[in-house]
């Protein structure tokens, strides 16, 4: 969950605010990939393509966020 949302926020531009998350998860060791959506990646042979992965959060992108209207 710290990782979807240190990306979250850098996309928004608070990426200021990550420092200390940043570290904590450096610390715990290795972070492995994680879906943005998790529901998105759990039907395997049915989910869409990953189009970003963001490697220093390592969170795989299948369909970017849009905002509530």
């Amino acid at each position: 969950m710290t990782q979807r949302l240190g990306h979250l926020l850098e996309r928004l531009g608070y990426g200021e605010c990550t420092h200390e998350m940043d570290e904590a998860l450096t610390r715990s060791g290795e972070m492995f990939w994680v879906e943005l959506d998790p529901l998105e990646g759990a039907g395997r042979g049915f989910s869409a393509a990953v189009v970003e992965r963001d490697k220093h959060w390592r969170v795989k992108v299948r369909k970017p966020p849009e905002p509530d209207t």
